[in-house]
Parts: C-alpha cells; structure tokens; sequence
C-alpha cells in the first residue's frame, strides 16, 4: 500500500512536468521575454495593444513649427509614444516595461510625445530639416508598458528653408537710397515688454526638451546648458543662472530709456550665463581675444592683438551677434532724433567677417522667422549675407562698392602710391600662413614673402625703397582665398 502511494505520486509529478515543459516549448519567444522582465522588475507587463494608429499627417508647418495628427488606434490603447529623427527615417523601438520621458534618446531617434491625445507639436524644429516619424501604441505605466514594437505608423515632413517671401521686393542695395528703404521695410513692429521673454521666447522657442522630461536652455556665448524642471526662472529665482543678455549693449544706446522698443527687440536678446558670461562681456565690443584673462566653457574674455580688452563668444554665436548688432543699428538709425551706429571701440571689421564666416544656420533662421511671427518685421541681415556689405555701419552710410570680397580675408594697404615702405593690414578670421606677392603688370614676379597670421587684425611693414616706380599688382594667398589690387610706386 506505502510502495503503490509512492509510486502514484511519482507519476503525477512526472506528469506535470511533461505538461510544463510542452507548455513552455509552445510559448512564443516574445512572451518568455517579457515573463523575465516581469521577474526582473517585479511588476507585470500591462497588456498588449491590438492595433497602431493610422493617417499621420502634418499641419501648419513653418520653419520653427509644424502640428500632426493620426487617426487613433481600434481598439484604442492607453497610450501613444512618438519617436523622431532627423535626415533618416526612425529605426528605433521603444523597449518593454521601460518608461520614457519626452526628450529621451532611444536609437536614432528622440521622443517628442507621450499621451493619449492623437495629435502633438514637437520642440527643436529647424528651417529646411526633414524630420521622421514612428508612432507606437502601448498600455500601461511605470514599468508596467507593453508597447506594440512591429508595423509603428510612420511618416515625414519637410520644413521650408525660410519664410521671406516678398517682405524685401521693391528693395535695390545697389540704390543710394537703400538703407532708407531697408529701415522703411522693417519699422515699427509690435513690440513687446522685457518681462515677457520668458513667455515668448524662452517658452514660444528657445527652451528645447533634453532627458528626464527635463528642458534645456543653452547660453549662446559659452554654451552652458541650463537645464530646469518648470517653471523656467532667470538668475535670483531658485536653480536660475540665465538672464537676458544685449548682444548690442544698453550702455552703447543713445538714450537711457528702458521703456523704449530697442530695449526689448527680441532680434538682440539672447539667453546667456549671468555671472559667466553676461557680467564678464559687460558692455566690451567683441572680438578676437589673443591673451584670455578670464573664460567659461567657450566664451572668452581679454586682449586682442591691438591690446584692447575683448570678448569673444563661441563660433557658432559669432555671425548671430554680428547680425543682431547690424540689425540694431539699421533698424533705430534716425528713430526719435536719436543717431545710432556701432561705436568706435566695435570693430565692425571683425563683425563682419564673422558674418560671412559664420552663415545662418537651420536655428538662427527658424528664430529670425518666429520672431518675425511676433514683431512682424525681420532682420534683414540674416535673410541676405550680401546687405551688410552694403553698408558702413559705424557711419551709417550706404556703400557703393561692396565692402567684404572675401569671406574669412580682408586686406588693406597703405600709402597708395607707395614711397618707400607701404603698410599692409590683413584681417582674418582665424590664424594661419599667407603669401604676399608682387608683380608687374606683365606678369613677372618682383617680390614675395611669406608670414604668419594670427586671427584678428595684422599689420605688415613692407620696405619698397628699391623698387622702380611704376604700377604693379599685389597678391595675397590666405588659404584656399586670394585677393588682388594695383599699387603704384613712385
């Protein structure tokens, strides 16, 4: 009787493990997964969704924004992720039981949206970008997600490349009346108070979704990255470091209102470091510093190769300051009475070389254009590289001859005609070695040397005591530039 016990026993745990181990050999692969990672969380994966969303379509699309929408999901789950890419199409897929946040990089891609609404408006939208799609439905929360990874709702759109239209039809640069007829074309414009920054333009454009469901706001000059939970505060609020800095400063302004629109033009407010950048750039003209006395991260303050005391922002907030600064005196030139221009301490050679040097970028014009959105007018030196050559700017006199030939290179030479010796100014963006040439009008070369360049302004003595009077032409290499004129010795 105790042997048949014993042996009945055995053979229904002998039965149950057959039974186990045919059930586990029919699971699909896929649910053994997520059996291990309920194990390893400890929380249960919610169910599957059924179906993926369908018909995504875009809307309202802009260089600084576009609106989509999708037709839900039957049955409908919980919720939807949205994943994004630029230049390609979205290859990534949001894992099990993991929870994202918008902002988070999973692949190649980023999540602009989380919700259980069918439409969304990403942040970071660029001019002229392709952006990529994939949409996944999922339920659950928490470590608890189960998304539907195969078959995501895709699609793409394409923002323009800019939004001028024909806001400068009529306008001729190469008219004497020119910068008359450019300031007409962009004043007045709505202007805004300084208190509204935040709600414009650090919320309307310049915060960006960064990881943790964290944003971010970058400091143009040094590229500090501020990040915050909301709500975004200046420097003095808590965790606040930014403030809001004049790329062309308060104290170089004619007047000393505040309340005036020049005060608030959102085209010269930038975001940047307050103890860091703001307090150390102060109201110095910027430039290329040779001898650093203070920086942080990218932006740089001390002397120049003339021994003036400079700042120089980051490269690729170089052009952008130019711009601002161009616009500023362009836009309030002859406004109220008041005569506007860059000061003699701003080397307006030095903007303008970083003007060419440093184009608009994607960024800078989809800003120009949310701007232009609010003010309704625009900087015209961000729509055409060729208007600023066009115009002195410290004089705020048209020029007739284009001022800038040569992105990166300018050259001047004094006296023209020559005694004796003849100084050679060269201004470049960045250091490196020239080669100065002389020859006649023939054709046959009488002098070269070579040297080297530092960025910013160098001065060369060249001793042409023995050269025979008569007129010749000088030549400069820089790189893969060249740049050439008549000089007459007598």
């Amino acid at each position: 009787m105790l042997t048949l016990n014993i042996f009945s026993r055995f053979t229904a745990v002998l039965l149950l493990s057959l039974i186990a181990a045919i059930m586990m050999a029919q699971t699909p692969s896929k649910s053994i997964s997520k059996v291990e990672k309920k194990i390893g969380s400890g929380k249960a994966l919610a169910s599957e969704p059924n179906a993926q969303p369908a018909n995504l379509t875009f809307s309202n699309v802009k260089t600084y924004t576009y609106d989509a929408a999708f037709s839900n999901a039957d049955p409908q789950p919980d919720f939807y992720i949205v994943l994004r890419s630029i230049g390609q199409a979205v290859v990534a897929v949001p894992a099990d039981g993991e929870t994202y946040f918008v902002g988070d990089a999973i692949g190649n891609a980023r999540v602009v949206f989380i919700g259980s609404d069918a439409e969304f408006s990403p942040r970071g939208v660029l001019a002229g970008t392709t952006f990529y799609h994939s949409v996944f439905s999922f339920n659950g929360s928490d470590g608890t997600e189960n998304y539907l990874q195969e078959n995501p709702l895709t699609g793409y759109t394409t923002t323009p490349e800019n939004m001028i239209g024909d806001f400068y039809e009529g306008i001729n640069s190469k008219s004497e009346f020119f910068i008359e007829e450019l300031q007409n074309r962009i004043r007045p414009h709505n202007s805004f108070a300084y208190g509204d920054y935040v709600n414009i333009m650090i919320n309307g454009f310049e915060y960006q979704d960064t990881t943790g469901g964290q944003k971010v706001v970058y400091c143009v000059y040094t590229g500090y990255a501020h990040v915050y939970d909301d709500p975004f505060g200046w420097i003095g609020s808590p965790g606040g470091t930014l403030s809001r800095e004049h790329t062309f400063p308060f104290s170089w302004f004619p007047h000393n209102s505040e309340s005036a629109p020049e005060y608030s033009d959102y085209y010269h407010l930038f975001p940047v470091h307050q103890n860091n950048a703001n307090n150390r750039r102060s109201n110095l003209p910027l430039g290329v510093v040779q001898n650093v006395t203070y920086q942080f991260l990218d932006g740089k303050r001390g002397t120049d190769a003339q021994g003036n005391i400079v700042y120089e922002p980051r490269d690729s907030q170089k052009g952008n300051a130019a711009r601002a600064m161009f616009y500023m005196v362009t836009r309030y030139d002859n406004t109220n009475g008041y005569q506007w221009q860059l000061p003699p301490q701003q080397n307006q050679e030095i903007l303008k070389l970083w003007h060419f040097s440093d184009p608009p970028d994607a960024r800078e014009i989809a800003r120009n254009d949310y701007i232009s959105s609010r003010q309704g007018n625009r900087n015209p030196f961000i729509d055409s590289m060729h208007f600023a050559s066009k115009i002195d700017f410290q004089s705020m006199e048209w020029l007739s001859v284009d001022q800038i030939t040569s992105a990166g290179f300018k050259m001047s030479i004094f006296p023209n005609p020559v005694m004796d010796h003849m100084i050679i100014e060269m201004l470049v963006v960045r250091p490196g070695e020239i080669k100065i040439k002389l020859f006649t009008l023939e054709g046959k070369p009488v002098d070269f040397q070579d040297t080297t360049l530092s960025a910013g302004i160098n001065t060369t003595v060249v001793n042409y005591s023995d050269l025979p009077a008569g007129i010749y032409i000088l030549t400069t290499v820089f790189g893969d530039q060249s740049y050439s004129l008549k000089l007459m010795k007598q």
